[in-house]
């Protein structure tokens, strides 16, 4: 079983709701994330751009109910994203 099977194993078991980035974006949430990040954008910039999106904004339009959530959890995941990265380019350096 690879890790990602896990993941997702776990995912469908959990209650909790999950914003559904890759239909409403494109593409998964994480890969947007770092891709933004290798181009010199900060936290606050990515939250901003992946939050005028267009497609991103229709969807906060349709679930009024739950735009407050949704906005704290991208904003939870892109802050995520940033430190898991620098933790392992640290890493990564001291290993050199």
């Amino acid at each position: 079983m690879s890790d990602w099977d896990t993941i997702n194993e776990q995912i469908d078991k959990s209650k909790i709701f999950r914003t559904p980035y890759k239909k409403i974006l494109g593409e998964n949430l994480t890969a947007i994330i770092h891709k933004l990040r290798l181009k010199g954008y900060t936290s606050k910039e990515v939250y901003n751009i992946i939050q005028d999106n267009p497609n991103f904004i229709k969807y906060l339009t349709e679930h009024t109910k739950l735009k407050t959530k949704v906005l704290e959890n991208l904003k939870i995941s892109v802050c995520a994203r940033f430190g898991e990265s620098k933790t392992a380019e640290r890493i990564k350096e001291e290993e050199l």
